[in-house]
């Protein structure tokens, strides 16, 4: 009997303490998350103003009235998002992006707990992407590509060729924010392809793709050549600049190709097509 008793007594005493250390948890618990409350709401740790640099083609005042967006609001109703060790850092890089195809990196910093330094770097014009070789009655849409075949811009009305120029693979009507090859590596390999023709004595003027490993590169003077991206373009290269000067299929003077086409899709076996007189 007395040792049901003594046990009974320690069981509502190990309840007792176990309910006062709950409390007492429970107490801090809630001293913590007000602390932090209170900080995320101290003035001096909020966000007052934006400032951009490296912004000379994007326009600046939109770029800051997008990332005033993001700054509003708090999260759980709570806690401020304009903290300068809350604010929303990658919801900030990522909206920047899609709606500024143009910027190519995007860093955020806070300096003296109340300036959002945002610094941005933009994308370059390489070449152009256009919608359809331009006719005499009809004018093709260009867009500008920066080095890794994203289209990032519309472009104006070129004369002459001041920029080369790639069709085909993209949608006419939305190509801004696409790239022109799935592979940025296969895109570099390609426009290394086009800066080694130069070198062959002929002038190339633009690519149409009729397949994402299937190309035409067209040249000054009329003439095309078409070739694989399967392949490895470096041999490609090596072997059509074989070809020219044996077969001797390009004038001294240099930009025109003698024949209608040259065949490069098959391997070490090459074929082309003379001109008609």
């Amino acid at each position: 009997m007395v040792r049901d008793i003594r046990s009974r007594e320690f069981t509502k005493q190990k309840r007792k303490t176990l309910l006062v250390r709950l409390g007492v948890g429970l107490l801090l618990l809630l001293l913590l998350a007000g602390g932090v409350i209170w900080l995320s709401l101290l003035d001096r740790l909020q966000i007052k103003e934006i400032q951009i640099f490296g912004a000379t083609v994007l326009p600046a005042s939109s770029l800051e009235v997008e990332i005033q967006k993001e700054l509003q609001g708090k999260y759980m109703w709570l806690f401020p998002k304009t903290n300068v060790f809350l604010y929303p850092q990658k919801k900030i890089t990522q909206v920047v992006r899609e709606k500024f195809p143009r910027t190519k990196t995007i860093e955020t910093s806070v300096l003296n707990n109340k300036i959002l330094k945002v610094v941005v770097t933009e994308r370059e014009p390489f070449a152009l992407w256009c919608n359809a070789v331009p006719t005499e009655t009809e004018i093709s849409q260009c867009y500008f590509l920066d080095e890794d075949g994203f289209v990032f811009d519309h472009a104006p009305q070129f004369s002459g060729n001041a920029y080369f120029k790639y069709y085909g693979l993209l949608p006419f009507e939305a190509p801004i924010g696409s790239y022109y090859l799935s592979s940025t590596t296969k895109f570099y390999e390609l426009s290394d392809f086009v800066e080694d023709t130069k070198g062959m004595n002929i002038t190339p003027l633009y690519i149409n793709a009729k397949s994402q490993d299937n190309f035409e590169l067209f040249v000054f003077g009329g003439g095309k050549i078409m070739f694989d991206t399967q392949a490895d373009l470096m041999k490609v290269a090596e072997r059509l600049s074989a070809l020219l000067k044996t077969q001797n299929l390009v004038p001294r003077s240099g930009g025109e190709l003698l024949v209608d086409y040259i065949d490069l899709r098959f391997g070490n076996k090459m074929f082309f097509k003379p001109k008609l007189p």
